[in-house]
């Protein structure tokens, strides 16, 4: 069978049984006609070290600008995570378990993760070296007083390390820049790496909130979408993770998930 858009041979999902089609508001992806999960047609979907190696943060003083629209974008986010009691419960377990930490995977500069209650924040980033050298851009706004923030260089692709006492992991705006493949071992590693009582954040953008091809988050660097209900589904489907919190935000998704072994 063929896509009657483009003539193309259809493609089986990856998360369901449907079929990836051209989708028609972006021909760049394809589109699930049963899970609406989006992937990139480009023939290299895998993800880009060199571009994040040679390229990113390049421009300084753009990535200031930016920072200083977002602070307030996670501040208000997360006043309604405050008045939400499951999310409210989940802090006062973890504050129990005494995790006091966040390893940010992918993390970069912890913007979201900057509000949470941590006196430490530990980045697995492939280019943690420059973010390293360029600390300052971020906390020069972000409220980070009292917070130690440390970097270790880290390809996501081998997963999340393997921890024995309970831990909270986060993935802000980097799960988008792999396939679904890759991104399914990444959860993956979590559910078989952490211990029971762990907790998961997950953030990205939320492909509900298309506005059309000039979406703000189409870009060549995000290779796969997953709208918030497929993603609740798929993280619930692992026998060792739960879904606590789950809410859209913006063009963007929330999604908090607990480790039950």
């Amino acid at each position: 069978m063929n896509c009657t858009h483009c003539n193309a041979k259809l493609k089986s999902c990856e998360f369901c049984d449907g079929h990836l089609t051209v989708y028609k508001t972006n021909p760049d992806y394809m589109q699930c006609d049963t899970c609406k999960m989006q992937v990139q047609i480009a023939s290299d979907t895998s993800f880009n070290k060199k571009f994040y190696s040679d390229e990113y943060l390049n421009d300084l003083e753009h990535e200031s600008s930016i920072m200083k629209i977002n602070v307030q974008h996670y501040e208000k986010l997360f006043k309604l995570l405050t008045k939400n009691k499951d999310h409210v419960a989940s802090l006062l377990e973890m504050n129990k378990l005494n995790i006091d930490e966040c390893q940010c995977y992918g993390g970069g500069f912890p913007q979201l993760e900057s509000f949470y209650p941590l006196s430490k924040l530990t980045i697995y980033d492939l280019i943690a070296t420059q973010y390293r050298k360029h600390i300052k851009v971020f906390t020069n706004i972000y409220d980070t007083d009292g917070m130690k923030i440390t970097y270790t260089a880290h390809d996501l692709l081998k997963g999340v390390k393997k921890t024995t006492n309970p831990t909270f992991v986060s993935f802000s705006h980097i799960l988008e820049h792999f396939s679904f493949q890759d991104m399914s071992k990444i959860i993956s590693s979590a559910a078989n790496n952490l211990p029971d009582g762990s907790y998961g954040l997950i953030y990205q953008p939320n492909i509900s909130a298309v506005k059309g091809k000039t979406w703000v988050h189409y870009n060549i660097q995000h290779l796969s979408f997953l709208p918030i209900d497929t993603f609740v589904k798929f993280i619930n489907d692992f026998d060792e993770l739960e879904v606590k919190v789950s809410m859209s935000y913006s063009d963007d998704l929330f999604i908090l998930f607990r480790v039950c072994k």
